[in-house]
């Protein structure tokens, strides 16, 4: 049995170009080794993804919503910090 020796790559360089092209070169890898196959699941998935979410908005009190955000962005939301930190705990020890 012959093995062959591992072709020599050019050394790497530090460069700011050298990353550019590198990812570059990633991107044109992956997308060329993906089989259409997988192209189709993907999009019958983000699809499916998509209907899910739009049923889901019905669900959302888009008021509510806009409520906590001022009451964030104005840094005059009650927290409380026991609670907080007996639901983490609590989630994390569940899990």
């Amino acid at each position: 049995m012959k093995i062959n020796a591992m072709p020599q790559h050019p050394p790497m360089m530090s460069s700011v170009a050298s990353g550019k092209k590198s990812r570059q070169d990633n991107a044109q890898l992956e997308n060329s080794a993906a089989p259409v196959e997988a192209d189709e699941v993907t999009q019958t998935a983000l699809s499916a993804a998509l209907e899910d979410l739009s049923s889901d908005s019905q669900d959302i009190d888009h008021d509510k919503v806009a409520q906590m955000q001022a009451l964030i962005a104005s840094g005059n939301y009650p927290v409380d910090n026991d609670e907080l930190s007996g639901a983490m705990l609590g989630f994390y020890r569940n899990n």
